[in-house]
């Protein structure tokens, strides 16, 4: 997929909604991409359509900034919402609102204590859910060093 967009482009995470008509991905550049996938007969990716491209806000309603505040990895859909994992400054966080939570200003999902010791740029690459709902957040790099014991 190309686009002129200068935002397009660094997906970092992807997901289909529960009816398979929309993609809803995230940037590593701090942005959303929600478009449906045009598809021929055999069900092969040929374009897109009704494409939106949107800046993540922050806590203040507000786009993210610099690369630190904004360098998406993973996504995926919890709880009505999308669930937003960034690195460089390590966080999870979760966009919940009506009518689309691209739009909504994001609350704060708690990561483990171990995230406060791995390298900026080796976060959490991968976010998934389990059936009873718990999340497991998959890092890139853990230090060797790193101290497990959680309190």
């Amino acid at each position: 997929m190309t686009s002129l967009d200068p935002r397009f482009g660094g997906f970092s995470g992807l997901t289909i909604s529960a009816d398979g008509r929309r993609l809803s991905a995230v940037t590593d550049r701090g942005c959303w991409v929600h478009f449906r996938p045009a598809l021929v007969s055999t069900g092969r990716l040929t374009g897109v359509d009704d494409a939106q491209i949107r800046r993540l806000q922050n806590f203040g309603g507000k786009p993210t900034g610099a690369k630190r505040e904004s360098d998406a990895e993973s996504l995926i859909t919890i709880d009505g919402g999308f669930a937003v994992s960034f690195e460089r400054r390590h966080r999870l966080w979760l966009y919940r609102g009506a009518p689309d939570p691209i739009w909504a200003r994001p609350t704060e999902i708690a990561l483990p204590a171990l995230t406060r010791v791995i390298l900026a740029n080796k976060g959490v690459e991968a976010l998934a859910r389990l059936c009873d709902g718990r999340l497991i957040a998959i890092a890139e790099n853990i230090p060797k060093d790193a101290p497990f014991a959680q309190g």
